[in-house]
């Protein structure tokens, strides 16, 4: 937590969305329609995100999906977001599909 007592993750949190609403009003403005950005993943945790696709039976779709920070594919399993992604398939108990490649 911070002096203010809100947690880091709540503050981040708090910036997403800040930064969906400036550019929902930036695209409805500059394309004279109104647009909304749907974020329906964004208070999941990476496990949560992952029991989610393996109830939908789309686990072999995440395969396709990018999450290294060096760009590598299948990533070099370093950076964070790859550790974190590692992470969410292990507490998830599922086989990690973009290793599968």
């Amino acid at each position: 937590m911070n002096n203010t007592g809100i947690s880091i993750r709540m503050t981040a949190v708090i910036a997403l969305f800040s930064a969906f609403f400036f550019m929902e009003r930036a695209l409805s403005q500059g394309l004279d329609y109104k647009i909304k950005i749907h974020t329906p993943l964004i208070n999941k945790s990476k496990k949560e995100i992952v029991i989610l696709a393996r109830k939908l039976g789309i686990v072999e779709i995440l395969k396709w999906t990018h999450t290294c920070y060096e760009g590598k594919r299948p990533g070099c399993g370093k950076c964070p977001a790859c550790v974190l992604r590692e992470k969410g398939f292990r507490e998830a108990g599922i086989k990690d599909p973009l290793f599968n490649l």
